[in-house]
């Protein structure tokens, strides 16, 4: 799995169990992604999830 997928899988899995913004933009900058593309692609991901 590369890692985009890695990512972005782990965002929609922390979407799933509940976890708020600000939760998952931390752990996902813990991966190794600055604070502003984890924000961007939270945002991203919740709306798609959400819908």
């Amino acid at each position: 799995m590369s890692g985009a997928r890695k990512i972005k899988s782990a965002i929609e899995s922390m979407i799933a169990d509940g976890l708020g913004k600000v939760a998952i933009v931390k752990r996902v900058v813990e991966m190794g992604v600055t604070a502003e593309w984890a924000e961007f692609l939270v945002s991203t991901y919740s709306r798609k999830f959400n819908q």
